[in-house]
């Protein structure tokens, strides 16, 4: 079989990181390809992709509506001869005329435009939130198949013992979606009101929101207890994320939610909005805690009690019953299995 893989753009995100595990698994049973139209792309998550996997670089300036990029990909597609032509976009079908019978596409969100899902010969879904806003949003039935992270790769956390309780926060710095200024005014009422001081709080990723929140830990005069790392290497969380105490993942939608998966693997509590997607991942507070999405003092208090009940909280039977959980249901070899089997 050979399937190629087509997106817009490829810069770090779930669903370009899922992207990299999916093909590097895939290989071993397809003949596998990516596309790529835009000049977007991050040169670390490429390097990711084993060698033996043909990637194509358009190279289209975003948002260009030059035809000459349509034609190349045209050109391609039938040179190449693909069995599948597997999207990560929803709206490719569009520039797909001829190729339709043989394109399936993954949704990777809610919130996305469903108005071209009727074009594609299957749609995906990557966890049950998804699956019933497509549902509901275009009545298309689309099939599910959950996200998978590379459960061999997340170094497992320890050591629990901790002089400052370090908090993570990983994911592109957009407030308006993952809510991010919601934590640093928690941390502000944790610190304030709270008078618990003895934290730290890492923002991993970048984004538009950057100098907005970083203004906003200024404002705030709470500064100190933050650091902006950027945008790391897919492999620096897999080997890193085990030192911290603390994921929170304060996101105001949500369809899915890879850094929660992969926090629980490494045995790291994780706290997160009470949304669908995430609260799909903790099965609703069986595997994590939860705080009223949007409220801030909820966000404080939840992680003020999480510091206090820590050692209750990271017991070996409670943290191996979470890593079994993520092991059962978010491998990435059963994710690229099933994405074979239903194309």
């Amino acid at each position: 079989m050979k399937i190629t893989h087509l997106i817009w753009s490829f810069n770090i995100g779930g669903a370009e990181k899922m992207l990299v595990d999916i093909i590097n698994q895939q290989k071993e049973y397809a003949k596998i390809n990516l596309i790529i139209i835009n000049d977007a792309y991050n040169k670390n998550l490429i390097d990711n992709i084993t060698s033996d996997i043909q990637i194509y670089k358009l190279n289209r300036t975003c948002k260009s509506k030059n035809p000459i990029f349509i034609l190349k990909l045209w050109s391609l597609l039938l040179y190449s001869k693909p069995d599948i032509i597997h999207c990560h976009d929803v709206n490719l079908a569009n520039i797909l005329p001829f190729f339709r019978k043989k394109s399936v596409v993954t949704v990777h969100d809610v919130r996305h435009k469903t108005d071209s899902l009727h074009l594609y010969k299957k749609v995906f879904a990557i966890s049950k939130t998804v699956q019933n806003y497509i549902l509901k949003e275009s009545k298309v039935q689309a099939e599910l198949i959950y996200n998978g992270i590379n459960v061999n790769h997340i170094k497992k956390k320890l050591d629990y013992n901790y002089s400052t309780f370090r908090i993570v926060q990983i994911s592109r710095l957009i407030h308006t979606k993952k809510g991010q200024h919601i934590l640093i005014d928690s941390i502000n009422y944790l610190v304030n009101e709270l008078n618990i001081t003895n934290i730290s709080i890492d923002f991993i990723g970048d984004g538009p929101s950057y100098s907005l929140l970083l203004e906003q830990t200024k404002k705030l005069s709470i500064d100190k207890y933050f650091s902006f790392l950027g945008e790391v290497d897919t492999n620096y969380i897999q080997e890193n994320i085990n030192q911290y105490n603390l994921l929170v993942q304060p996101s105001i939608y949500e369809g899915f939610g890879l850094t929660v998966a992969e926090a629980i693997l490494a045995g790291v509590p994780v706290l997160v909005s009470d949304t669908e997607g995430p609260m799909e991942i903790i099965n609703n507070g069986e595997f994590g805690l939860c705080f009223k999405s949007e409220d801030y003092i909820d966000c404080a208090h939840q992680i003020a009690n999480i510091i206090k009940n820590y050692q209750i909280l990271t017991s070996p039977s409670s943290i191996q019953k979470g890593i079994i959980h993520i092991e059962s249901n978010y491998n990435i070899k059963t994710t690229s299995i099933n994405y074979l089997k239903h194309y």
